[in-house]
């Protein structure tokens, strides 16, 4: 067992029962599990991403990069859901009277 040993060289005996605990401790971070992917990606996309970023290692990237991704796409989602308003005059009556009044009721207290 090639990892129980590295581990015992670190300075004591580790028991191969805990071989299990200490990877999966080794495998999260901020309490979430990881995951191993394997992609090819654009060589200067990689070479920028690592200038930009040097103290980082390629899976903080990646990590750095599916954030961005999914804020992204959140944002978009959530600018889409707001284009209704858009749609519809600010005059229009509806069962709570309507959102031009409203708001120039609110503008003056």
């Amino acid at each position: 067992m090639p990892l129980v040993e590295a581990l015992a060289d670190l300075g004591g005996e580790v028991h191969p029962a805990w071989v299990e605990q200490i990877v999966a401790y080794l495998c999260y971070s901020h309490a979430m599990a990881r995951i191993r992917i394997s992609t090819t990606v654009s060589d200067d996309l990689l070479s920028q991403a690592r200038t930009a970023l040097p103290d980082l290692n390629d899976a903080s990237l990646m990590d750095r990069a599916l954030a961005a991704l999914c804020a992204e796409h959140r944002a978009a989602e959530i600018d889409r859901s707001y284009r209704v308003f858009g749609d519809v005059p600010l005059d229009t009556e509806d069962e709570w009277g309507n959102l031009a009044e409203f708001l120039e009721a609110a503008g003056s207290a």
